[in-house]
């Protein structure tokens, strides 16, 4: 029978979900110490079994949403109440939820409604997140769920500046938390960022 292949909750560009089959046949089935010097989205240790995982990322905000969610397993209730929380105060679509666009933005922009809906949301999202002396961890995953191809990309000056995308908090967003959430409890991985 084929393993299940997991999801990682960043769906991060240069994700190797789709690639999970063919990398993992490169490894031996039995791992003492999992060592990934280029983590991005954590696809490929979600996916590995070993017994001790070292997971290093020069990016900064990378390992820091890391970490954040690995804090965030065994607070999950809490988790998503925040979550959805924000998704309120800040009036962004919330499919998981409940399906807030107008029938008419959805005829009017087929293709795109998810983006029209939530750009100025986005934009008050993003621009308090900027302005914020300290970084929120909730408010940039929901950057970076909410935003252009699920990136996370900051200017000279430190600033997130990406656009808003054609996505929103939906099911698949959920079940790759949960999956996540329930990875991170089991292994227990070590963050670094060097």
């Amino acid at each position: 029978m084929k393993k299940k292949i997991v999801r990682s909750p960043f769906f991060y560009v240069g994700d190797k979900y789709k690639l999970i089959e063919e990398i993992s046949s490169y490894f031996p089935d039995d791992i003492e110490k999992f060592v990934e010097p280029f983590v991005g989205g954590g696809s490929v240790f979600m996916n590995i079994d070993a017994r001790k995982f070292y997971l290093n990322d020069i990016d900064v905000n990378v390992i820091a949403l890391h970490k954040f969610l690995c804090k965030s397993a065994n607070k999950r209730t809490e988790f998503f109440s925040r979550i959805e929380s924000l998704i309120a105060e800040y009036g962004l679509s919330y499919s998981y939820k409940e399906d807030r666009i107008p029938i008419e933005l959805r005829q009017q922009d087929k293709k795109t409604y998810y983006a029209k809906y939530n750009k100025e949301a986005y934009g008050r999202m993003k621009r308090d997140f900027n302005e914020s002396s300290i970084a929120d961890l909730y408010v940039l995953y929901l950057l970076l769920i909410y935003g252009f191809n699920r990136m996370l990309r900051f200017n000279k000056n430190g600033d997130f500046n990406l656009p808003v995308g054609n996505v929103d908090f939906n099911a698949n967003v959920v079940n790759a938390l949960e999956a996540y959430f329930m990875q991170v409890i089991s292994k227990k991985p070590k963050w670094f960022n060097i």
